[in-house]
């Protein structure tokens, strides 16, 4: 089994890098790729040029790079803090960039038509607060 890890935390010591080392312990014996964005330094912006190219299947070469990890991951893991009700920046632009039209969607008559079926995706989401003060504020 092929295990895709998505990590979006610039801290190497933070909470989210722990949870990212266990959960690569806890892949073995699979294959485990770890695309770490910010070590990457991942281009987070989706400008309209790029956006009309995957119109056509263009992809920039940092994104058709993403695209094979994902068509060969059968596991995909999205580790990340939530910050201000989201994600990070650098992980939001990521899935905007990688899940492109005619890569991981295209459209339907009535709705989108997902690519990318028969994978198993979870995410590991690290708060500052407790969870019983984002549950009182009804989060």
């Amino acid at each position: 089994m092929n295990h895709l890890i998505i990590y979006a935390h610039p801290n190497p010591s933070s909470f989210n890098h722990a949870i990212l080392e266990k959960t690569i312990a806890a892949s073995v014996p699979n294959k485990v790729v770890v695309r770490d964005l910010y070590q990457l330094n991942f281009k987070p912006i989706l400008d309209w040029a790029e956006f009309q190219g995957t119109l056509s299947k263009h992809y920039e070469a940092d994104v058709a790079i993403e695209h094979q990890y994902w068509l060969e991951a059968d596991v995909i893991t999205l580790i990340y803090p939530l910050w201000w009700m989201g994600f990070p920046a650098i992980l939001k632009g990521y899935l905007d960039r990688v899940l492109s039209y005619d890569f991981a969607y295209r459209n339907g008559e009535i709705e989108s038509i997902g690519l990318l079926t028969g994978k198993k995706m979870q995410q590991f989401v690290t708060l500052v607060i407790p969870m019983k003060n984002m549950n009182e504020k009804a989060f």
